[in-house]
Parts: structure tokens; C-alpha cells; sequence
């Protein structure tokens, strides 16, 4: 499986695989879909593992992103120092939250 998931005081944490390209992402897709019409406080996109991304990965990534927000559902993501890098020179550093750990992104939720 690309994905998996766990949950933590109602939020879900979405633990994703090592690559995330247009293979993947088709699969992904509905599987984020499923998730995101469960009733969860809040998610956390664990990108930790992740190796590579391309265009549909990051694609994949706003579309859940916004879907939730359409429904007014808090979500952040927990990059590793590539994706960290690469989020910040396409701005999405500044439309997705991003937490270095996934501790913090948990906690983000309490706040």
C-alpha cells in the first residue's frame, strides 16, 4: 500500500510511502478521498519517507488540502528536509502548514 494512516486524539495522520508520483498518486487518490469524508478533527500529512514527488504528487497534495478546507478541517503537513525545500520555492509554504516534526504537527491541533 502507498499510504497508511493512524489517529491521535481524533486527528489522523497519513503516513505516505517513498514516492509519490503519477502511478502512485492515482491510487492515493482514493484512498485521501475515503479519508477525507471521515469525521476527524484534523490531518496530518507525514511526508517523512517520502523520496520524490513530481507534479501530480504535489497536485494530489492541494486538491485534499483545499478539500478539507472547503470544509473548514484543519490540515498540515510534516515534510522531510527535501520536501521542506522544494515547498518553499513553489510558496506553498505559505498556503499548507508545515510542521518539522510530527510531535508538533499533533500539537498544532491543540492550539
Amino acid at each position: 500500500m502507498k499510504l497508511s494512516y493512524r489517529t491521535s486524539n481524533n486527528i489522523c495522520i497519513i503516513d505516505f510511502a517513498e514516492r509519490l508520483t503519477l502511478t502512485e498518486t492515482l491510487e492515493m487518490e482514493i484512498s485521501l478521498t475515503a479519508l477525507s469524508n471521515m469525521d476527524f478533527e484534523g490531518y496530518v500529512l507525514d511526508f517523512t519517507k517520502v523520496q520524490r514527488i513530481d507534479s501530480s504528487g504535489i497536485g494530489l497534495v492541494i486538491a485534499f488540502f483545499n478539500r478539507l478546507r472547503k470544509r473548514e478541517i484543519k490540515a498540515v503537513l510534516c515534510p522531510n528536509e527535501y520536501l521542506t525545500s522544494l515547498f518553499r520555492k513553489a510558496n506553498l509554504s505559505d498556503v499548507i502548514p508545515t510542521y518539522s516534526t510530527e510531535e508538533e504537527a499533533v500539537s498544532s491541533f491543540q492550539n
